[in-house]
């Protein structure tokens, strides 16, 4: 019985592993993206972004 146990627990403690690579992953990704737009300059400030345009249109609808 301990033996059942014992590999139950090493197979959640892989599934959290998995999950943390996951993320660490989904979190380098979106630093890429903003540095990519800090490269390209101020000149994007102007430049209609979704990120940045949508939520100032939801004020008038």
């Amino acid at each position: 019985m301990e033996e059942e146990e014992e590999e139950e627990e090493e197979e959640e403690e892989e599934e959290e592993e998995e999950e943390e690579e996951e993320e660490e992953e989904e979190e380098e990704e979106e630093e890429e993206e903003e540095e990519e737009e800090e490269e390209e300059g101020s000149i994007s400030l102007f430049l209609p972004s979704s990120r940045r345009v949508a939520p100032f249109f939801d004020l008038f609808s």
